[in-house]
């Protein structure tokens, strides 16, 4: 009811408050809370409509400001939760995440942080996340990486020479402290047999060891529409991508 009402109160920069509670290990019923997570989701765009069931409009929230707004309302929450004699003496951590646009291709990225320890009433500091996911390539994945971003736009025209009728993978990137530390590649393919699924991989596999060998975690999804063909990864623990190539090829 407490999030309900702050949730309200701000709808153009506040989208939802996600709640996750922490319990024993051995308190099966939930009787007593050790914990608590609250996540504010925030608009990284606002829409709205002047007149009802009128015309769409958007408004792109300045970022400083999104911040702001949430690490106030985490305040204010923080004040109302601690007001219940149950959640007094715990630990609340906060965590604020940035929601990417309705026709984004990128997800939203978390911004900043806090953990408030047992019986504080005020939250004294924040820690920023400098996380970002970027489309590949872009001038923005350039901005970041340009190794990273000349890197697929060569493995993007390898595949386009290799592979008749091929158009395009597509990449996202995950950033952390401007570092890449995440990649997921989709590649999509029209109307290839076992075989061909096959030999497509095998070429894939060493292309992405050629270009993403210095990415910790990379996936590549190769698809024929929504059906899943093959998929190659690798953890920075690998020493060499693990590839899987799925039983529904003909």
């Amino acid at each position: 009811m407490i999030l309900k009402k702050i949730a309200k109160k701000s709808p153009a920069y506040l989208s939802n408050i996600l709640e996750q509670d922490f319990y024993a290990s051995g308190d099966t019923k939930g009787k007593k809370i050790k914990g608590m997570t609250i996540g504010l989701a925030m608009n990284g765009t606002y829409y709205y409509q002047k007149e009802k069931d009128g015309e769409t409009f958007s408004k792109k929230l300045d970022d400083k400001e999104i911040k702001k707004q949430g690490q106030q309302m985490a305040s204010e929450i923080l004040s109302r939760l601690r007001e219940n004699k149950e959640l007094k003496d715990i630990p609340i951590h906060f965590a604020i995440y940035k929601q990417s646009g309705e026709n984004s291709i990128v997800p939203g990225e978390f911004i900043s942080g806090t953990t408030v320890e047992e019986g504080k009433t005020r939250i004294n500091e924040w820690k920023d996340i400098k996380q970002k996911t970027v489309l590949l390539p872009s001038n923005e994945a350039a901005d970041l990486d340009e190794n990273l971003n000349t890197n697929f736009k060569q493995f993007n025209d390898n595949l386009q020479s290799y592979f008749n009728n091929f158009s395009q993978a597509v990449g996202t990137a995950k950033f952390d402290n401007k570092k890449a530390k995440q990649l997921s590649v989709d590649i999509p393919i029209d109307f290839y047999g076992k075989a061909e699924t096959i030999g497509i991989t095998q070429y894939v596999t060493e292309q992405a060891e050629k270009y993403f060998d210095n990415i910790d975690e990379y996936e590549i999804h190769i698809k024929d529409g929504n059906d899943s063909k093959a998929l190659i990864s690798k953890t920075k623990d690998d020493k060499e991508p693990q590839v899987h190539i799925y039983k529904n090829n003909n």
